[in-house]
């Protein structure tokens, strides 16, 4: 009997590509996790357009492909909580600071040790004249991702000024100044005007680890 032309492709697949179970289930993981890191990237783009519906849903769409991937547990978790904590900045960026404030607490249950979220909830504790709570987390921070160190330093001096400590806040932008770890015009101006001192919240990148 003859076969089809379809038929015997088919044939030809399963007798000359077969490949292990383990190397399918580790192929597809690979896939998973890169579709995870593309929606962050995705998210990303469209929030530095000011495209903040498009980026939260391709944040959310990160998170799930995260949790559903099945993938190394600390990768996955890792993508979740910079999906997490760049959703919140999408909240915080239009004034929502209790939506905003959930999700970079939803990041730091994924991740406790995650600099990035306990720096921007550091930001929302500090608009709600949370200032002792801010300095905790923002210590915190330094602790654990010393990369971001000079964004951590800012948003310090920034806590300690609200709390009326301006020679501790002018201390600190130094520190970073002295440092060569930040701009060098952007800090003199900081430090002549320590009341304007507000950093933005991070986004992390979207290949960053959280740790």
């Amino acid at each position: 009997m003859s076969r089809t032309p379809l038929a015997l492709a088919v044939l030809l697949t399963i007798a000359g590509c077969a490949t292990s179970p383990t190397a399918e289930r580790d192929d597809i993981l690979a896939q998973a996790t890169l579709q995870a890191q593309e929606r962050l990237a995705v998210g990303a783009a469209f929030e530095r357009e000011g495209n903040l519906l498009a980026a939260r849903r391709e944040y959310r769409a990160a998170i799930v492909a995260a949790r559903d991937s099945g993938a190394d547990a600390d990768t996955m978790a890792g993508i979740r909580a910079v999906a997490l904590t760049n959703l919140g900045n999408t909240h915080l960026a239009e004034g929502h600071r209790v939506k905003a404030s959930w999700l970079y607490r939803q990041a730091l249950i994924v991740d406790p040790t995650y600099g990035v979220a306990l720096n921007n909830l550091a930001m929302v504790h500090l608009e709600e004249g949370r200032t002792e709570e801010a300095i905790e987390l923002l210590h915190l921070a330094l602790s654990v991702d010393p990369a971001n160190r000079p964004h951590y330093l800012t948003s310090l001096a920034q806590a300690h000024r609200h709390n009326g400590d301006r020679a501790q806040a002018e201390k600190l932008l130094r520190e970073v100044l002295d440092g060569g770890q930040a701009d060098e015009s952007l800090l003199t101006e900081a430090l002549g005007e320590l009341a304007e001192i507000r950093p933005e919240p991070l986004v992390a990148r979207p290949n960053q680890s959280p740790n």
